[in-house]
């Protein structure tokens, strides 16, 4: 499901299967050759009463503010390391390794993964106020780690803060307006699932991601509900997804030492037309395409044809265009904004 709606941006059936079998095979070989179980096991969740449900709606707010302000920091944290000159760059790693060895001798629960962290919140170790400081913490060190350049990744801190966030908002909320202590972990998960979907901004994604944790269809209604709630908070506030940012920066770095491809070898990119998008109801020559590419073929429904100059895009279609691997980014980046559906466009073929 991710790799179709992060990374592809549609339901291409091609894409679909491929990702099925691979997701399928790795799943099969994980976990009966090397028994490998799944890093979160959050089963036997009681089901929350919808009389609560407004609180799923001021969690989604919540969460979705800090997705804002999580994805913002990330992008300082990176632009902090290459506008400063105090450390070398090749020496960027000091600075998270020194933090960390302070952090190792003083709150050390701030330190790795974060799978013991949650389990701790889960069987309600921490108080309020050690949650926020943690929350606190581990925020700030991600950000700085990332930023360093070192290898790593955002998509378990994230999770982790999420967690955490939650468990401040449940322990906030029984405290002070009484709710049944036994649904603290029902809003750690969905602060996960919230968190995850205001940075990344694939709400389906964090919905079966929690959905797969929880091992219960149950709970779906209310992961849907914080996950589009913190979504529209998110676009409210004109956050982008985080890892088409990071692709961004790293396509603006491509001068400075970043291997993109061989300009002389050529890659096939496939987008879908969106009804109300620039495409959409559109003659071939009547729209401006990126430059250094071909379009090759156009896909409706099962059949596949060659356009021409008259031909007019439609909603649905699979649009094929040949580019240089050099370009492919850039191409992808600028076919996708005029593929997809904005307000300008709805209201130009309204007026229509």
């Amino acid at each position: 499901i991710f790799s179709l709606e992060e990374l592809h941006k549609n339901f291409s059936p091609l894409v679909l299967m491929s990702a099925m079998a691979a997701s399928l095979t790795a799943d099969l070989v994980s976990k009966h050759f090397f028994g490998i179980k799944p890093i979160f096991n959050f089963e036997s969740l009681p089901l929350l009463p919808l009389k609560d449900y407004y609180w799923l709606i001021l969690l989604g707010v919540v969460v979705g503010l800090f997705g804002v302000i999580y994805n913002r920091g990330l992008i300082k944290a990176l632009d902090f390391y290459k506008n400063q000159t105090i450390v070398p760059k090749k020496f960027a790693a000091v600075i998270p390794l020194s933090m960390a060895l302070v952090l190792g001798m003083l709150l050390p629960e701030a330190l790795g993964g974060g799978h013991g962290l949650i389990e701790s919140i889960r069987q309600g170790d921490f108080t309020l106020k050690l949650l926020i400081i943690l929350v606190s913490v581990k925020f700030i060190f991600t950000m700085f780690s990332y930023g360093s350049g070192v290898p790593g990744g955002i998509f378990l801190p994230l999770l982790v803060i999420g967690a955490l966030t939650g468990g401040i908002f449940a322990d906030v909320v029984i405290g002070l307006f009484h709710l049944n202590p036994q649904y603290m972990n029902n809003f750690v998960v969905f602060a996960m699932a919230g968190y995850f979907t205001a940075i990344v901004k694939a709400p389906i994604t964090g919905s079966i991601l929690i959905t797969e944790m929880t091992g219960s269809f149950h709970h779906l209604l209310a992961l849907i509900i914080v996950c589009m709630t913190a979504y529209v908070i998110s676009d409210l506030f004109e956050s982008k997804p985080i890892y088409d940012e990071l692709l961004v920066r790293f396509l603006a770095n491509r001068n400075a030492g970043f291997p993109l491809g061989d300009s002389h070898k050529k890659t096939l990119l496939e987008v879908v037309v969106c009804l109300g998008s620039e495409l959409d109801c559109k003659e071939i020559q009547a729209i401006k395409w990126p430059s250094n590419c071909l379009l090759v073929s156009i896909r409706r429904g099962e059949s596949e044809f060659i356009p021409h100059g008259d031909s007019v895009l439609l909603a649905g279609d699979f649009v094929n265009v040949l580019t240089s691997e050099a370009n492919a980014g850039k191409t992808l980046k600028r076919l996708e904004t005029l593929a997809q559906a904005n307000n300008s466009s709805k209201e130009s073929t309204q007026r229509k």
